[in-house]
């Protein structure tokens, strides 16, 4: 990791998430982080234009059994196609008309 002074610090291999929070603060020289809030699904989907259900699962914390109450629950049909890949389900942002 390398800050814009190109200075870091090197972990090598898995670790935990502490090795890299601490990680973090050495290189941006601070005591505390504080995680950016969470966007909504809505705003991810159309940042992103196409998410798979285990991205959803692992952004917002919830179980593979929960997805599609999850996604009906954050979005309306006009905003989203749901397909399936491979046994996986994925959306994706539906393109805006023009005049829209």
């Amino acid at each position: 990791m390398l800050n814009e002074e190109n200075k870091g610090v090197k972990i090598v291999g898995g670790r935990t998430l502490e090795t890299y929070v601490d990680g973090l603060k050495q290189v941006l020289n601070k005591e505390e982080l504080q995680p950016e809030p969470q966007p909504s699904l809505l705003s991810l989907l159309g940042e992103e234009k196409l998410l798979f259900s285990k991205e959803i699962e692992i952004m917002y914390d919830i179980e593979e059994s929960e997805i599609n109450a999850f996604i009906q629950e954050e979005l309306t049909p006009e905003f989203y196609d749901k397909n399936e890949l491979l046994g996986e389900i994925y959306i994706t942002a539906k393109a805006k008309e023009k005049g829209e």
